[in-house]
């Protein structure tokens, strides 16, 4: 996997990605003997014991295979490769972008309802207005905003964050040359 960053030519990932087909087989050869090992000493200890052993040694290898699988995947071989995984990488930052703005408008929404609801804070039956309680409202109100606004503005930079990563993916993908 370090070497995955360092790679920038085609004929390097074809290289590479035959190395990390053969790391890809060493390790689903050992998760086979893990499995068979466990089975074999299944009889010796109990089934809690057994989900530690595999949560211990079975999932950490699990998951490298996967990300190595992943990095496979994801490195082009060609340079039609290389224009096809581009133009998918920036067709998907455009959707996030889009869903960026989905979600800014409805925190925008949250944020308009309260300031209305915040202009008549205070009014009592409409005519007399009481300085006590509009501030009792709109702490009231501003709190009710920001609970609400709060989810909001986590999944906006969940977003960005995946935006970040996919904008380094595609400097990444356009290094590549013959």
């Amino acid at each position: 996997m370090n070497e995955f960053t360092q790679l920038a030519t085609f004929s390097g990932v074809a290289d590479w990605d035959e190395r990390a087909n053969n790391e890809l087989q060493n390790l689903f050869d050992g998760l086979q003997l893990l499995d068979s090992e466990i089975d074999r000493q299944s009889k010796i200890l109990n089934k809690q014991k057994i989900d530690v052993y595999k949560a211990r040694y079975r999932q950490p290898i699990e998951n490298m295979a996967e990300k190595l699988q992943e990095a496979i995947d994801f490195t082009p071989n060609s340079s039609s490769e290389q224009k096809l995984l581009l133009k998918e990488l920036r067709q998907l930052k455009k959707e996030m972008q889009l869903e960026k703005r989905e979600v800014a408008a409805s925190a925008k929404e949250i944020r308009e309802k309260a300031r209305l609801k915040s202009i008549y804070a205070g009014r009592v039956l409409g005519v007399i207005y009481n300085s006590k309680i509009a501030a009792r409202e709109r702490r009231a109100i501003r709190y009710a905003r920001e609970a609400e606004v709060a989810p909001h503005e986590d999944i906006k930079a969940a977003i960005e964050r995946k935006i970040l990563q996919i904008d380094k993916d595609i400097l990444w993908a356009e290094r590549f040359t013959d």
